[in-house]
């Protein structure tokens, strides 16, 4: 009996000792793959800050260039008054201090810009949201127009609405077809 026992025990070291590898293996490679998943999300979240980055930027010369616009159609406006005239002084003001806003949003840092909207919607909650409503709907506008799905037909400027089967259009607008 002494002999069977001994025998096991030879056969089981073989076994254990083959167990004992794979979990060394598998413990490595699980390692390995985590530092692969670490790597790759580090990777994906520095291209995530460059792409917001690069998006805030063209948002911020896109808000550059429409306040400069802004300042110029407010100054040719006001050239339309004679010089003495408060609306002239007040258009001249108004698009210098557009043309003010422009620079300086041109030549601060993305996060100065923000810290300081930050301050001024804390100050002025009211202000800031009554700035927010127009630039939202201008957003709105621009995404609607911007958007593939839309027929253009001959004739006109805007996209139309896609007619409804057994609708008819009138002077009011879309009409359901049927009863």
């Amino acid at each position: 009996m002494a002999q069977t026992d001994n025998k096991t025990t030879q056969t089981d070291k073989p076994i254990q000792d083959m167990a004992k590898d794979t979990a060394d293996a598998a413990k490595a490679r699980g390692e390995s793959l985590a530092d692969q998943a670490r790597s790759a999300a580090k990777d994906g979240l520095e291209r995530g800050k460059q792409e917001v980055h690069a998006r805030a930027e063209g948002a911020r010369d896109a808000a550059v260039d429409e306040t400069r616009e802004t300042g110029e159609a407010i100054r040719e406006a006001g050239e339309r008054f004679e010089d003495g005239d408060y609306r002239y002084a007040a258009a001249m003001q108004i698009a210098d201090t557009l043309d003010g806003v422009a620079m300086s949003l041109r030549e601060r840092d993305l996060d100065d810009v923000r810290r300081d909207v930050e301050g001024f919607a804390r100050r002025n909650p009211v202000l800031f949201f009554a700035g927010a409503a127009p630039c939202g709907a201008g957003y709105n506008a621009a995404a609607y127009d911007d958007r593939a799905d839309i027929v253009d037909y001959p004739g006109t400027t805007k996209p139309q609405p896609p007619v409804t089967p057994g609708a008819s259009v009138g002077a009011r607008g879309v009409h359901g077809g049927g009863a």
